[in-house]
């Protein structure tokens, strides 16, 4: 069930992605205008409603070093805790410090693809990485 989402945060477009814990696969879904933060917040709300999402992950642009100083960083924390506080979610955050160099090598082997396309697998890559590290709890009937 793709209940989990994946959002790629970026000032001017934001990417989704729908993922599936049990298989741990996720999926390009959409790409959002960031025209300001109320709208932005509005959209994903829709969508987390609309799609039954029970989870949301947020792509942590961490520099290569693994620092968390900078003002992205900075900015996409507050749009973490805007986001939590709308969507009444727990939002997690997931390191994406190689996701755009991935989409880069994968563009260049599929011909291209829109900048849209980047943005929401970039999404999907980082909702990838976060279910691979994730465990999910089991059902009643795997327990027995």
């Amino acid at each position: 069930m793709l209940n989990i989402l994946g959002i790629d945060y970026g000032s001017k477009r934001v990417g989704l992605a729908l993922g599936d814990p049990e298989k741990k696969m996720a999926f390009p879904f959409e790409v959002i205008e960031n025209k300001n933060r109320k709208y932005l917040l509005e959209k994903i709300k829709d969508v987390c409603l609309r799609e039954n999402i029970k989870e949301v992950v947020v792509g942590l642009p961490v520099s290569l070093k693994g620092e968390e100083k900078n003002k992205q960083i900075m900015e996409v924390k507050k749009f973490v805790a805007a986001l939590s506080a709308v969507c009444h979610k727990d939002v997690k955050t997931e390191d994406e410090r190689f996701t755009s160099k991935m989409v880069e090598s994968l563009r260049k082997e599929a011909d291209g693809g829109s900048l849209a396309e980047k943005d929401s697998i970039e999404a999907m890559l980082m909702l990838e990485s976060y279910l691979a590290k994730t465990e999910q709890p089991k059902t009643e009937k795997q327990r027995n």
